[in-house]
């Protein structure tokens, strides 16, 4: 049998609707993400957030220096007056009441002086306690990551360690502020131990084991360099004791002594 006119129209019909049918769908189909917007994105996230982090960390280096400033010239200003105050004494005859009075404000004005100076050495501790926390956290971002998950996993582990370092820094006044490993394995611990007598900054060299230390139980040893200097760190100098101020080396195993004993010389008035 032939097919008629109706029927040819009706099939050419259907088949236009079904054509009209899967553009609709590939039209309401939602658009993948094009690869190279979303790298761009991130980048110019990243850019975002370093410009931010140098702006605080600027920002904070300012103020630290107006404060430093304004103290030391409140010292400066303190000790003129404290000379003056002496040389009047010297050079004038004055009555016993009198010489009374002007010692009293001498002994108050070196009070006050005692006072700045301590607060500038809290300020130069604050400061390097800061830094070695900024520079932390600079060494815990290097990590770089290429997809999402990557970066989740990323955020997860930078979070832990910025919270260890903390616990480590509350707890103890302990701050690791850069891990670093050699040729040969070994590995060295840029630290910075903090107390009321003053910051120590110092590196502790570990040396790679071998297979002579899984026999021995001493194990490896530690490399104790401290790092000090003459006028930054004077008052720190006094009240360490001499196997703290010069290179020593000591067992892994008794790590813990060293530390405990270094932490006395830090803490003690």
């Amino acid at each position: 049998m032939g097919v008629s006119q109706d029927e040819e129209s009706d099939s050419l019909l259907n088949k236009r609707r079904g054509k009209k049918t899967e553009a609709e769908r590939a039209s309401k189909a939602p658009a993948k993400p094009d690869p190279n917007e979303l790298a761009d994105e991130l980048a110019q996230l990243k850019l975002k957030f370093e410009k931010l982090r140098r702006l605080q960390a600027d920002d904070a280096d300012a103020i630290y220096a107006e404060q430093i400033k304004a103290l030391e010239e409140r010292d400066k200003a303190s000790q003129r007056i404290v000379v003056n105050l002496k040389a009047e004494l010297k050079s004038r005859s004055i009555s016993l009441q009198q010489l009374q009075e002007k010692e009293k404000r001498i002994q108050e004005l070196e009070k006050q002086n005692s006072l700045v100076e301590d607060k500038i050495e809290r300020l130069l501790q604050d400061h390097a306690v800061l830094s070695a926390k900024l520079e932390t956290a600079r060494n815990i971002g290097k990590i770089p990551s290429n997809n999402s998950k990557a970066t989740a996993s990323s955020s997860a582990s930078k979070e832990f360690s910025q919270h260890r370092e903390n616990l480590y820094s509350d707890l103890c006044g302990l701050i690791v502020v850069n891990v670093k490993s050699d040729e040969d394995g070994g590995i060295e611990y840029d630290c910075l131990s903090t107390g009321k007598n003053g910051a120590l900054h110092f590196k502790l060299q570990l040396d790679a084991e071998d297979d002579e230390d899984q026999v021995d139980d001493d194990g490896p040893y530690f490399t104790y360099n401290p790092m000090l200097e003459r006028g930054r760190d004077e008052r720190l100098i006094a009240v360490l004791p001499p196997i703290f101020r010069d290179e020593m080396n000591f067992k892994r195993t008794r790590g813990v002594d060293f530390y405990l004993q270094l932490m006395q010389s830090l803490q003690s008035s």
